[in-house]
């Protein structure tokens, strides 16, 4: 049986699930509570009847365009797109619909969620590399100010693996209070 929390995915998946389907991690503090969901490659969750896919790749970069193609034939994804530059020069430029959505192209705005952690990680990563920053070293060494309030021991690895128990704001902030000097 599923947890219930997994029970409602079997509304989105073109066929039931099974707990030999999903890898289902809950991990808990004192202060926070997270769960992910993995489902195994082979679960759908939409149902394609039509894949429209546009868009180019560079030479030595097809292997991305059939994952990409692959990942909207099983219904893994519903409509997307995917730039990629290296050194300076697009490489890949696709989009494409597993719902046949012929409206949907290069251009049209997609909704993206939680993509500052993966470039504010890759910073660091930089920063760490350059001896800059050291995930081991508690945040307030680099911010003084933020050592207050009993976060004096929170580290930046604890930062960065989102463990440092800092959930929400005790205040609404306003905008003004984003550029007040004191």
């Amino acid at each position: 049986m599923l947890p219930p929390s997994l029970s409602t995915l079997n509304n989105f998946s073109n066929q039931q699930l099974d707990k030999k389907d999903i890898l289902y991690i809950r991990t808990t503090t004192s202060t926070s509570s997270s769960a992910f969901v993995f489902l195994h490659p082979s679960i759908t969750m939409f149902s394609s009847n039509e894949v429209i896919l546009g868009g180019s790749v560079s030479p030595g970069f097809e292997p991305v365009r059939d994952m990409f193609e692959s990942n909207l034939r099983r219904g893994s994804e519903h409509n997307c797109q995917l730039c990629v530059y290296a050194r300076g020069r697009r490489v890949v430029d696709l989009w494409g619909s597993a719902a046949g959505d012929d409206g949907y192209g290069p251009d049209t705005l997609q909704c993206v969620f939680s993509s500052g952690k993966s470039l504010s990680a890759a910073c660091a990563a930089v920063l760490v590399g350059r001896g800059r920053l050291d995930y081991r070293e508690r945040v307030s060494t680099y911010w003084p100010e933020f050592g207050k309030g009993g976060k004096e021991d929170i580290t930046v690895a604890d930062v960065m693996r989102h463990e440092a128990g800092l959930v929400s704001l005790a205040r609404t902030l306003r905008w003004e209070d984003m550029f007040r000097k004191e």
